[in-house]
């Protein structure tokens, strides 16, 4: 994964479902030796209070770039952290997607207490 996204920076922060710590923290950790990078874990909900809280943690970081890596909701979170950061974005699914995939779109779902 590291020779993809090199070309977009050298610090990262990641926001990841917690289930990418369970089944993949190994890959990850050795696909990305080169890159000083970051993990913060979704805390569930694609809100306003959950990206200002990412936009945070990457400005603290000072990522020049966010990595999203999960499913829908963590996807639509990271393109909006990135967006409000004016940083490039990149995304990795880790469920099959359909046709309303969150990878496939440009736009972000938020949402207020679990409802649009």
């Amino acid at each position: 994964m590291g020779d993809y996204i090199k070309e977009l920076g050298e610090k990262a922060l990641i926001i990841a479902d917690p289930i990418v710590k369970e089944l993949f923290l190994a890959d990850l950790e050795s696909g990305l030796e080169e890159l000083d990078y970051e993990i913060e874990f979704f805390n569930g909900e694609c809100s306003k209070v959950e990206i200002e809280r990412l936009k945070e943690k990457a400005a603290a970081k000072n990522a020049e770039m966010i990595i999203g890596m999960g499913g829908g909701k963590t996807l639509d979170t990271s393109k909006a952290v990135a967006h409000y950061s004016e940083l490039p974005v990149c995304s990795y699914c880790t469920y099959y997607c359909s046709y309303r995939c969150s990878l496939q779109c440009t736009i972000c779902n938020l949402y207020r207490r679990g409802s649009f």
